[in-house]
């Protein structure tokens, strides 16, 4: 039963001539039986179900309002409901029914409820109010549910919501959340922004506000279809990404993490990896000049390690040619399987000093 339902069945309650409940108004026992029939459907319903004066005194309650209040229907009719309501939200309600009139008799209020075991609950009423042929205010009729567990979950959510929005605007990696757009053969051919983030902006060069709502292609025309492709995928099937990629529109490189937070959207986190790349390119250039210069070198070059077994993880060709052992065996070797055993205590000490940081001399003699 609707609410609209719940107030047709109180105005016939309250003494209404018209309805199929009363069959023979002329027959006192079939109106009380129709009086019977009223409570036990106000009685089976859900809802709170209360009607007052417009003192506030009450003069009926269903067996929902009851139990919810923990009080009996012998216990609450004749009382005023407005102990009830937490003393803050009191002047609201007062003023609420104010606003009630024959033009317009129905309103909705939320407010807090303080029960007889001390837990203040929050609640959604809805209120009509009944006027006599002269226009004055007679009864009010309100139908109420629970709303604690909702605003609850709301709460969580805007607190949710307002840790993201501080993440994703705080972030140092640039961020878009994109709608895509599907063709007639059902692949992403092209997407909209939703949200772009502060560094994503920095990125792009562009403000949010050029971006939130258009097309990617309109956005940045040229767009490589790779990005449209790789961020439909992830879109439609749900299956997260980690990749690079160079940009050839904004001539940079992108780690990128993509992930569907909802079916037919995609997020993606753009990490410039630009100056790492460079960098990366930079020490590769220097190993293979060191390679270069070590291997034509005429001394004979060892790079050893600091572990326990003081393993060498470089030997040039002229270090095997001066001690006669293969590369491939000096690779499996350390100071103590080289040199002569007189001098393994003293090359010893040295190589852990030198390892330590320690100053060491550079340059002695020593026999293998």
């Amino acid at each position: 039963m609707t609410s609209q339902e719940f107030y047709e069945e109180l105005e016939k309650g309250a003494g209404r001539s018209e309805g199929p409940i009363f069959q023979d108004q002329g027959d006192e026992e079939n109106l009380q039986k129709s009086v019977e029939i009223l409570k036990n459907i106000l009685n089976n319903q859900t809802e709170l179900i209360c009607r007052s004066r417009p003192d506030g005194m009450i003069t009926f309650v269903n067996d929902a309002f009851c139990r919810y209040f923990g009080k009996t229907s012998k216990e609450l009719i004749g009382h005023s409901f407005m102990p009830f309501i937490a003393l803050e939200d009191r002047d609201m309600v007062e003023k609420h029914f104010g606003t009630l009139s024959e033009e317009k008799p129905v309103a909705t209020i939320e407010h807090r409820v303080l029960l007889p075991n001390g837990q203040v609950r929050w609640q959604q009423w809805i209120k009509r109010a009944i006027f006599d042929v002269r226009g004055r205010l007679v009864e009010i009729q309100s139908v109420g549910r629970d709303l604690t567990e909702r605003i609850r979950a709301e709460k969580i959510l805007q607190e949710s919501e307002k840790r993201y929005r501080c993440l994703i605007s705080k972030m140092c990696n640039g961020f878009a959340l994109n709608e895509v757009i599907i063709d007639g053969s059902g692949r992403a051919c092209d997407s909209y922004f939703l949200e772009v983030n502060p560094a994503f902006e920095q990125i792009t060069g562009m403000k949010a506000n050029e971006m939130i709502g258009k097309r990617v292609g309109d956005v940045f025309p040229g767009t490589e279809s790779f990005w449209i492709d790789s961020c439909g995928q992830v879109a439609l099937s749900g299956i997260a990404v980690h990749f690079r990629k160079c940009s050839k529109l904004f001539d940079r490189h992108f780690e990128i993490i993509a992930y569907s937070p909802v079916k037919g959207q995609v997020a993606t986190v753009f990490t410039d990896i630009s100056e790492r790349m460079e960098i990366e390119a930079a020490l590769r250039e220097s190993e293979n000049n060191f390679r270069a210069i070590a291997e034509n070198a005429n001394d004979g070059i060892l790079i050893g390690t600091g572990d326990v077994n003081h393993r060498y993880t470089y030997a040039n060709g002229k270090a095997s040619d001066m001690t006669g052992y293969s590369i491939v065996e000096l690779l499996n070797m350390g100071y103590e399987d080289l040199v002569h055993p007189d001098e393994i205590g003293r090359i010893g000490q040295r190589y852990q000093k030198r390892m330590a940081g320690k100053p060491v001399i550079p340059y002695y003699e020593t026999i293998l």
